[in-house]
């Protein structure tokens, strides 16, 4: 028995060293064009909120899997948003983008799901300042504070491990959380396009 707890150790501890060795760490951060979209069911047109510049800042950790193909798990704080007429949201959030990436001579192409919470949030008409994610004050638009969605990227990797890439994240379930017209089913939506600048450490030129 005891030969066999010492066995089984072994093998952890081999396997914990061997992913070990597969794994890097990074940082990265993106100024990010950002809109909020409304979709009613009885118009053929969606609604677009006004573009709103963002930005993200965030770790990365790359699994190596392969010579051409990695795991690369992000934490970000994002900020998002867009206008609405005279009102203008604002919002913070936390998201996990889980990237499948293929790499060859430094290029990278690659996709995952990305999910995504409200941190905070406010909705701005004239001077007054409302929590987008409380129903009571914000009324028809209420946000949820979770999304699902999809990360799209590519982007180059130097030798001396400065990232640049280029990102596009459709939110996929909906966040709308406001009041409406029972003839109406509204869905919300958010979406972005970033540009990136990053850096693995551990890299050599």
């Amino acid at each position: 028995m005891k030969k066999t707890i010492v066995l089984f150790s072994a093998l952890l501890l081999t396997a914990g060293a061997a992913l070990a060795q597969n794994i890097s760490f990074g940082v990265k951060a993106a100024v990010t064009s950002n809109f909020l979209t409304y979709r009613y069911d009885n118009d053929d047109d969606d609604r677009f909120l006004i573009d709103k510049t963002g930005f993200y800042v965030g770790g990365i950790a790359n699994i190596q899997l392969s010579e051409h193909f990695s795991l690369q798990p992000n934490l970000l704080l994002a900020m998002k948003g867009g206008k609405n007429g005279e009102g203008k949201i604002s919002t913070f959030h936390i998201d996990v983008p889980v990237n499948l990436l293929y790499t060859t001579n430094g290029f990278f192409i690659g996709a995952g799901p990305n999910f995504s919470y409200g941190l905070s949030g406010k909705i701005e008409f004239d001077d007054e300042e409302l929590d987008v994610y409380d129903q009571e004050e914000a009324g028809f638009s209420t946000l949820k504070r979770f999304e699902v969605g999809a990360n799209c990227l590519m982007g180059y990797t130097l030798p001396n491990g400065l990232i640049l890439s280029a990102s596009f994240t459709p939110g996929l379930t909906d966040v709308f959380k406001g009041e409406e017209d029972s003839e109406e089913n509204t869905v919300a939506h958010f979406k972005s396009f970033g540009l990136s600048i990053g850096y693995m450490f551990g890299k050599k030129k």
